[in-house]
């Protein structure tokens, strides 16, 4: 039967891969990959704060008589509190403090911090930041109250780092808008917190922003350049960037509409899965033109084209998560700037495998330590919190790489959200709508910025005049 013959040629002619009915990408040479290299043979053990003080003291070939002294009680309880939970200790617990004999006292009073309900709070509110201080769309931002909850969920149970990972880039379901004066934004169960990071790019650049974002945060590398020509520096091929994308090639958004009073209303954006459609790579020349690309990592390995998009992002977080050297030196980079002052590579998002640095023994083993815990981000920061550096004075600008380690903790400057329970603490509240650190209607408005944070109170315009991109080199910041 001709209709029949020419319904099957049809169905094979979309079931076939692009590849087979279009040009071929063009393959550029000498491709640069990210590997394991930097921590082969290095010991898959925990890492103990005497062994860090080795490799500070290696690192910086500045020996332990010449390094500054460790702090006394009074300015280590202030360091370790400000630095673990964002707040300052009371006069009690100082003098509390200061009084106990115990010769483990400060290793007692970490484990205490890492257990108060303001640690999570306070490294939920700093990883805010890192995924929604970028972030341009209003509406989108406002998303970030279900994503700070979470967060603090996260952080309190301590959650292994490769596993929010995991459900960050295969979230699934929605997030609904928070609506000012009510106690939050959806109904319990209903809202998905973890969406928000794929959720807070849309339109059609959302996936060159999602790639961009997942390999900056969660791999520490810059790959953005390569979205329209070769990385001008760092190897990286354009085709390797497309390819990357492709795993995200499937994932789209939607916003979600309630009718009310028979008027529509935005209430909340849905991730949403296609089962048709892959990406393409444009063509550089003829934008008309594009061509279809593989799905490969930034390793070489490849997957299905065929596979559909949840498929793809558990096999992408897999490739992220699972025995990957960038994936821990990326978290780990970041967590000893934030308490030592200055990261052992700068920036913390930058750790490209060109990078001088990359595979310094003090980063490849702290790395290698963080991966040996199973990615227990509460063992990471106890046992840097423990070590004679980081207990150290503060010492002024480092005069040559490595110097500040073995010195002592650079200058650090305080987020907005420590600063103003800082000044809070100290003042007691000096809002004109006191809303409440972590309230629904002020986490709103703070993503809103702009005309909201003119008309209610002290605490949103003091944050957002403070408010600064943590990921920044500590100098590029104003």
């Amino acid at each position: 039967m001709p209709g029949r013959n020419l319904l099957v040629v049809g169905l094979i002619f979309l079931l076939l891969p692009w590849g087979s009915v279009a040009a071929e990408v063009p393959k550029s040479e000498s491709r640069q990959r990210l590997s394991n290299k930097p921590w082969q043979g290095v010991a898959a053990l925990p890492v103990t704060a005497r062994e860090i003080d080795r490799l500070v003291a290696e690192r910086s070939s500045v020996t332990q008589a010449g390094s500054s002294p460790v702090v006394d009680d009074e300015r280590f309880l202030r360091r370790v509190t400000l630095d673990l939970t964002g707040r300052l200790p009371s006069l009690e617990e100082l003098a509390e403090f200061v009084k106990d004999k115990d010769p483990h006292k400060r290793s007692r009073k970490i484990d205490q911090l890492l257990n108060s309900d303001h640690y999570a709070r306070h490294w939920a509110n700093y990883w805010r930041e890192v995924f929604a201080i970028r972030v341009t769309d209003n509406a989108r931002r406002a998303l970030v109250l279900s994503f700070q909850k979470w967060l603090e969920s996260q952080f309190a149970a301590n959650r292994p780092w490769n596993e929010m990972t995991r459900e960050l880039l295969t979230a699934k379901g929605m997030i609904r808008l928070p609506r000012l004066g009510l106690a939050g934004g959806s109904s319990e169960g209903e809202d998905q917190g973890a969406t928000f990071f794929l959720l807070s790019y849309g339109g059609n650049d959302a996936i060159y922003d999602r790639t961009n974002e997942a390999s900056r945060i969660f791999l520490g590398v810059q790959i953005q350049c390569a979205q329209c020509h070769d990385h001008p520096y760092d190897g990286w091929k354009r085709e390797q960037y497309h390819e990357l994308a492709a795993f995200l090639g499937k994932l789209a958004d939607r916003p979600v509409f309630e009718r009310t009073d028979d008027r529509l209303r935005l209430i909340g954006f849905q991730l949403v899965s296609r089962p048709f459609g892959d990406h393409r790579m444009p063509d550089m020349e003829d934008p008309k033109k594009s061509y279809p690309v593989s799905l490969r990592f930034l390793d070489g390995a490849s997957y299905v084209s065929r596979s559909g998009d949840q498929q793809r992002r558990e096999f992408l977080a897999a490739k992220i998560t699972e025995n990957n050297y960038y994936f821990a030196a990326a978290f780990v980079n970041r967590i000893w700037g934030e308490l030592m002052g200055r990261a052992i590579v700068e920036p913390v998002d930058d750790l490209g495998p060109t990078r001088e640095g990359i595979d310094s023994p003090l980063l490849v083993r702290l790395a290698a330590s963080f991966h040996a815990s199973s990615y227990d981000i509460k063992a990471l920061l106890r046992t840097i919190c423990q070590t004679e550096a980081y207990q150290r004075s503060v010492v002024g600008e480092p005069s040559g790489p490595g110097v500040q380690a073995s010195l002592g903790v650079s200058p650090k400057r305080l987020s907005a959200d420590a600063l103003w329970e800082c000044v809070t603490d100290l003042l007691g509240s000096i809002t004109r709508f006191n809303f409440g650190r972590s309230s629904p209607r002020f986490m709103t408005m703070m993503a809103g910025g702009g005309r909201l944070a003119a008309g209610f109170g002290a605490e949103l315009k003091f944050k957002q005049d403070f408010r600064f991109d943590p990921s920044l080199p500590a100098d590029e910041i104003e």
